[in-house]
């Protein structure tokens, strides 16, 4: 609290020695908000610094190190394919796993089908309307879809989704270190 505050000062009854005054005190406290002003951004200009070259070394190992992984995985892949146990997908050693996994994907004049598809709302809102919440639940309704290789049904009634087309995309591989 100021020791102004609380005073019922009029402007007709203020003095010049207490309106300049009151001028001295602002004046103060401009400069305590400026000397903490420039103290922070000091501070953050310092610490942005320290930020971007952490950033900047991170991201340098973090690129070899990708790289590297990319590298084994590919050599891993060749390997996987070729000691498949009949039947399976995945090969175990004992360092980890290495998986294949089917890909697939869902499109729609060429793009990616997501929740904001609309031949996808249309069908939702006609359909299937416990997958619509603002948009499409996508990754829910998803899993309700079947095709025929080509085209995209609804498993539970059998229809056909307009606009929507099946495209079988290569095997993911994904390598599972323990």
């Amino acid at each position: 609290m100021t020791e102004f505050e609380g005073e019922n000062v009029i402007s007709k009854e203020m003095t010049i020695e207490i309106a300049d005054e009151l001028l001295e005190k602002i004046g103060e406290q401009a400069a305590i908000i400026k000397k903490y002003e420039d103290e922070r951004d000091v501070l953050i200009n310092r610490y942005q610094q320290k930020i971007s070259s952490a950033k900047d070394i991170c991201e340098r190992n973090c690129f070899q190190a990708r790289e590297t992984i990319e590298y084994y995985s590919e050599q891993l892949k060749d390997f996987a394919a070729a000691n498949l146990p009949k039947g399976k997908k995945t090969v175990e050693l004992p360092s980890g796993k290495l998986s294949f996994k089917k890909q697939t994907r869902y499109i729609c004049n060429g793009e990616a089908v997501g929740a904001k598809t609309q031949p996808l709302i249309d069908f939702a809102k006609r359909s299937a309307p416990q997958f619509l919440i603002s948009t499409v639940s996508w990754g829910e309704l998803k899993n309700q879809l079947a095709n025929d290789g080509e085209n995209v049904y609804y498993k539970e009634t059998g229809e056909l989704i307009d606009g929507i087309k099946f495209e079988q995309l290569p095997d993911s591989f994904t390598v599972k270190p323990k």
